[in-house]
């Protein structure tokens, strides 16, 4: 808000964390998204892959910010997103 210091904004800002040390990271997001700025994720994948961590960003074209919402989007994330559990925390996605 209006009253948040720079550093409160800076502490927030997933930008301020990224390393090559961080976990895989997934980031999915709509090209018509209007809550969250596309150019925001893209820019975090971007310093993600800069610093040598594993990252991964799926676009949905022509979706809002709640394309998971409409059921075969949302079967299409759960699978990216079991895929990347299974790739990178095996047993995590069948709740092991």
């Amino acid at each position: 808000g209006p009253d948040a210091a720079e550093d409160d904004y800076r502490a927030a800002s997933p930008m301020t964390y990224v390393d090559q040390t961080l976990p895989p990271v997934m980031l999915m997001q709509s090209n018509l998204d209007d809550i969250v700025p596309r150019q925001q994720n893209l820019d975090l994948y971007i310093a993600l892959a800069d610093a040598g961590a594993t990252v991964e960003f799926h676009m949905y074209d022509g979706e809002e910010h709640a394309f998971d919402a409409r059921p075969e989007l949302g079967r299409e994330s759960a699978r990216l997103i079991k895929s990347f559990l299974n790739r990178y925390m095996p047993g995590a996605a069948n709740g092991e």
